[in-house]
């Protein structure tokens, strides 16, 4: 998508929107609440090879969570 002319000074910018992806519903994760740490996938043909792949992980208090690898950025999603 493109951003309209305006109080842009005559320059056109892209912007990414949230529509344009794929939704990961939450329920997909929610047998990893009891399933043992480590790498996992989702099988889905609409999600990047970097958004397939998951590791599931744990810290000291015993809190849960998820590290997507994502252009060599890590993006961690917690269980609450």
């Amino acid at each position: 998508m493109t951003m309209p002319k305006g109080h842009h000074y005559g320059r056109t910018q892209t912007r990414a929107y949230t529509g344009e992806y794929h939704r990961i519903h939450a329920n997909i994760f929610k047998s990893l609440l009891t399933t043992p740490l480590g790498s996992y996938s989702i099988d889905s043909e609409y999600l990047s090879a970097n958004h397939r792949k998951l590791v599931l992980k744990e810290n000291k208090n015993g809190v849960r969570y998820v590290t997507f690898t994502i252009n060599d950025k890590p993006h961690k999603i917690g269980y609450v």
